[in-house]
């Protein structure tokens, strides 16, 4: 059933609200689980502490850009589709301990971040070489692979904010809209 005038406009509602509140959420300060390890000769975990950090979900802003919905048409239903950079699905359900991350996203990604790399003992800071890139990546995905991502669910949490007002606005919408439809027509 294709969509009219007031369908149209709550979906647009939905659509708008889900966006500018993951927004939100990406912006806002958050808590999450730091884990600091020392780890054996022979690269096994020896210890670990956990801690809980502050932090902004989406430093750069990208993510939070990237957010936009469209209202289409497929195969006669109307439906609302989200779209994102591509890693938001870690962003917002995180990564399970046991896999890395590919090597080269992570050492494009340390590329791109304003990354200072420490000089050995942590007397300073070093140049960005491809060999400080390489370490360091391989320390970042130990302890992916050891430890995981936490999720923020910050798209999850937004969608489930506003199922409730889009299944009742929705109704009281599609309503109207039959009954425009009702009331143009030509009566025998």
């Amino acid at each position: 059933m294709q969509a009219n005038e007031q369908t149209l406009q709550a979906l647009n509602d939905f659509g708008q609200n889900v966006v500018n509140d993951a927004r939100k959420e990406l912006a806002a300060r958050q808590k999450k689980k730091s884990y600091r390890a020392t780890w054996n000769k022979d690269g096994s975990l020896k210890s670990f502490n956990v801690t809980v950090k502050r932090y902004i979900p989406d430093s750069s802003g990208n993510l939070s850009r990237s957010l936009r919905y469209e209202i289409v048409e497929v195969m006669g239903n109307t439906l609302v589709t989200f779209y994102a950079e591509d890693y938001w699905y870690y962003v917002n359900f995180g990564r399970k301990p046991g896999k890395g991350m590919p090597v080269a996203e992570l050492q494009d990604w340390i590329r791109k971040k304003p990354i200072k790399l420490q000089k050995g003992g942590g007397a300073g800071f070093a140049k960005q070489t491809d060999k400080g890139r390489r370490a360091l990546g391989f320390l970042i995905n130990r302890k992916i692979r050891t430890f995981g991502i936490e999720g923020n669910s910050f798209f999850t949490k937004t969608v489930s904010i506003y199922e409730d007002d889009l299944v009742e606005n929705l109704g009281k919408k599609v309503a109207k809209d039959i009954i425009k439809q009702i009331a143009a027509w030509p009566l025998a």
